[in-house]
């Protein structure tokens, strides 16, 4: 087995940088070239990078991506190439359909960068019909709004928006899962989560979720339509759910952050999102409202993917 000693290096530099200001293409075909004339080189070059980050799940996820990006950025991928990629899931202990996964994103990646000047947020399902709600400043003065909800883009409608409020109501024509709101006092040091999708050209196509409390009941100037959080956010959540870990409800919306702070994010309160949807009455009487029984945290989850959104306005 002959090693290369530059390749080696780049591979403990993806894991020095934490990932960050590397090229894919540069790690994989170094990775690829040397591995050309024997498969125990690739395997080598995997098992190395695998040990030195302890089978750290998101790590290993990355470097998987990062194969695939330069195995099929020509569009040719072929079968020596998919068998490697198998063999390194294999060795990086992953799940056997992340292939399929990271081949999804990818799809959904290119269709997003054919889209003229896009912004991205998050929403969510309120009813069965197909209407989301999302922040008023993801759509802004763009015309073109299309949302990403069971692995289809969708045309979707402004039906109602407040930019005051900072609230935008949103249709498309598909059957929906919704998640049910919170009606009680919301309380501080509350368990909560996020659920969206932040930063999507550097942190993936796949939704993400970030635990927190409610550290307080006031936004930002004692503001009392919104309430501080402190689960990690990003541009990219803006629009997605807050929810209450205990019952799986939805108790907010997240609406912004305080650059200049540490952990000081704001979202709208759940009573401000259906005063808003109440100026349709029809339509709030199609809300779901929650009993706040406890539930397993696992199908929280499941059942709030089901219910989150990307919303993507364009020029």
């Amino acid at each position: 087995m002959i090693i290369n000693t530059k390749t080696l290096v780049l591979v403990n530099n993806l894991i020095v940088n934490n990932n960050l200001n590397l090229d894919a293409n540069e790690i994989g075909l170094r990775i690829f070239m040397d591995a050309a004339y024997d498969e125990a080189d690739f395997d080598f070059y995997v098992e190395h990078y695998a040990k030195l980050v302890n089978y750290e799940y998101n790590r290993c996820a990355y470097l998987i991506t990062m194969l695939i990006s330069f195995a099929n950025v020509d569009g040719d991928y072929s079968p020596p190439e998919r068998d490697a990629i198998d063999r390194a899931i294999n060795i990086l202990r992953l799940p056997s359909d992340l292939h399929d996964q990271i081949l999804y994103c990818e799809v959904i990646a290119q269709k997003i960068n054919e889209l003229p000047g896009p912004m991205f947020g998050s929403g969510f399902f309120i009813n069965d019909k197909g209407f989301i709600i999302t922040n008023d400043h993801v759509i802004g003065y763009r015309k073109n709004i299309k949302v990403r909800a069971y692995d289809k883009f969708k045309n979707a409608d402004v039906i109602m928006r407040d930019k005051e409020s900072d609230l935008c109501l949103l249709h498309i024509d598909v059957g929906s899962v919704s998640t049910p709101f919170c009606t009680k006092p919301i309380l501080e040091g509350q368990a909560i989560f996020t659920y969206g999708y932040p930063e999507p050209r550097s942190m993936g196509y796949s939704p993400k979720l970030t635990k927190g409390v409610i550290s307080s009941k006031f936004g930002a100037k004692d503001d009392a339509h919104r309430m501080q959080i402190d689960a990690a956010i990003q541009p990219g959540n803006s629009g997605g759910p807050v929810i209450d870990c205990d019952s799986g409800a939805i108790v907010g919306l997240v609406s912004s952050r305080l650059k200049k702070a540490q952990k000081a994010n704001y979202a709208i309160k759940a009573d401000r999102i259906l005063s808003f949807l109440g100026k349709m009455e029809v339509l709030r009487k199609s809300v779901d409202i929650s009993d706040n029984s406890p539930r397993d945290f696992t199908q929280i989850v499941e059942d709030v993917n089901k219910s989150t959104v990307q919303v993507i306005s364009c020029k």
